[in-house]
């Protein structure tokens, strides 16, 4: 049963991802798919536009691979850093989708408009991009969890012991400004437009995936300092997971804002990433006492 679980969530995972690939090659080659507006079409081979395509359609094929190397016996081979670091950066991106984009639809249906943030694309685009990232994180991560349980059992063990000062001194200073972080996103989910908020959040669906974004920040920043003191459940190693991954992933997407916002934004991302060594070392903790734990 475990097998056959493995292999839909890995060739889930790459069926979802596929028709963003060929939408993404379809506009580095230049052809205006789903493009309404003059302006798209021009910019569509804009070096800037190019490059980010061609980029993201990159991130789509570590995606793929990750979901291969979780399934197949050679994925166990590979050094643990080449998996954890792309699959919690990952995690981090997908994270405020998954959880904020359905909810955000539902609700931009009760207030009306279209939950897509640019009336030059065509709707469908919006509905198949993020329709495909929810479904993509959905598989990807249930594919993790399998593939981590079976390497690396014993992290979601309860931790004995006494917290290591390291850890605690690293949590301790990030949680603060990762509070700060979240908090700072669920302020402007209601008053962006006027508190220095990132540009292009104007839809009920975005605005709703911003709030998202806060909560599970602060989330994030509650399950390491829970983890640090040996507080390990299953709810506390998701938290910090998923939590300070987020933190890192929208303080480095948002970086290039300029100003104030990307002054914040650098700060959410260095956060994140206090959090997620914090986080490590602890999980790593017992490879540290018993050589049965040692992980590659």
């Amino acid at each position: 049963m475990i097998r056959v679980i493995r292999l839909v969530a890995c060739y889930g995972t790459i069926t979802a991802g596929i028709p963003y690939v060929v939408l993404k090659v379809i506009w580095v080659l230049g052809i205006p798919v789903g493009m309404t507006g003059a302006s798209h079409v021009a910019e569509l081979l804009d070096r800037a536009h190019v490059v980010g395509n061609v980029v993201t359609i990159g991130l789509e094929v570590v995606a793929i691979a990750l979901a291969l190397a979780f399934t197949y016996a050679w994925g166990r081979s590979i050094p643990g850093p080449l998996v954890l670091v792309p699959i919690w950066v990952g995690t981090g991106l997908l994270a405020p989708i998954v959880l904020g984009v359905p909810t955000g639809v539902l609700l931009q249906l009760v207030v009306g408009g279209s939950p897509s943030p640019d009336p030059q694309a065509a709707g469908w685009i919006f509905a198949m991009v993020y329709g495909g990232f929810t479904a993509q994180a959905i598989f990807l991560c249930a594919a993790f969890v399998l593939y981590a349980r079976e390497r690396w059992g014993h992290v979601f063990e309860r931790a004995d012991g006494r917290a290591d000062q390291i850890q605690v001194m690293l949590a301790n200073g990030a949680a603060i400004p990762a509070a700060a972080y979240g908090v700072i996103h669920l302020v402007w989910t209601f008053a962006g437009d006027r508190l220095a908020g990132p540009a292009g959040f104007e839809t009920a669906a975005q605005r709703t995936a911003l709030f998202v974004t806060g909560v599970v920040v602060i989330g994030g920043a509650v399950g390491v300092m829970a983890l640090v003191r040996q507080r390990r459940t299953t709810a506390t190693l998701t938290l910090a997971w998923v939590g300070a991954a987020t933190t890192f992933a929208s303080g480095l997407h948002g970086i290039n804002s300029g100003g104030v916002t990307g002054l914040i934004f650098e700060a959410g991302m260095l956060a994140g990433l206090l959090l997620g060594v914090a986080g490590l070392l602890n999980l790593a903790q017992p490879c540290l006492v018993d050589k049965r734990h040692y992980v590659k």
